[in-house]
């Protein structure tokens, strides 16, 4: 993955970071393996040792320190419970098991965190358990019917994958995430094209997108899909977006 832990975690949670916050998450970077990037992007979980973070109750630090629990500065931000924190630090650093753990615990202690049902399902289809992940998203849009991110990936996977396959819904879904996000979210709309060609709708498809590559900061991924769907062939395998 490219980036910084704490980068990718700001830009899913808007909500501002104090300079503490952030000299603090500057541990929560130190723990990220080198094979982690390689490993996320072939969907691979972490080899070694999963980390194992302080109590949620550690001390306060002046500015200048470093906190010794990096979880502490993620449930300020974005108003999380410890396990949901903890699980999203450990997928980001590739230690897919350990967030599947976390987030359980998390789903556990509150069944209807609809947070918890998202990421988990995210790493059970990272690692290949496109089943479970489909579960995981359903019980998240039962608990949300409006969670435009388990629309979208539900719809990816009813689109892609042998489990789950229904065109039809993965359409619907698709138009929910779109309208939601009032056509402005390139995966939402990448995700309708790939539920079109899935129906084998391929003119319906290539519209599409063409539409998602106006979107997109890099099209050269869009792009190739866009010359798969042009070829009559459709994502089915294609890792989600």
């Amino acid at each position: 993955m490219e980036g910084s832990v704490f980068t990718q975690f700001t830009s899913s949670h808007p909500q501002a970071f104090s300079k503490n916050q952030k000299r603090q998450m500057v541990f929560a970077e130190s723990r990220r393996p080198a094979s982690a990037s390689s490993a996320h992007s072939s969907s691979r979980k972490v080899k070694g040792p999963a980390p194992h973070f302080a109590s949620a109750g550690s001390r306060q630090v002046e500015v200048g320190e470093v906190h010794r629990d990096p979880i502490a500065p993620l449930q300020a931000a974005g108003g999380l419970e410890y396990q949901d924190a903890a699980g999203w630090l450990s997928f980001h650093l590739g230690y897919y098991e350990a967030a599947a753990s976390y987030l359980s615990e998390a789903i556990q202690k509150n069944p209807r965190d609809g947070r918890a049902y998202d990421q988990r399902a995210e790493v059970y289809q990272r690692t290949g358990k496109p089943t479970l992940a489909i579960t995981d998203y359903e019980h998240a849009l039962m608990i949300d019917p409006k969670d435009g991110i388990a629309m979208q990936r539900l719809a990816w996977l009813m689109a892609s994958s042998h489990a789950g396959r229904d065109h039809k819904r993965a359409i619907t879904l698709a138009q929910e995430a779109c309208n939601l996000t009032q056509w402005k979210d390139a995966k939402a709309v990448e995700t309708l094209a790939a539920a079109y060609a899935s129906a084998g709708a391929f003119e319906k498809a290539i519209a599409i997108q063409g539409q998602a590559l106006a979107l997109q900061h890099d099209a050269s991924q869009a792009a190739a899909r866009l010359a798969l769907y042009a070829q009559h062939r459709t994502i089915e395998g294609k890792p989600a977006l």
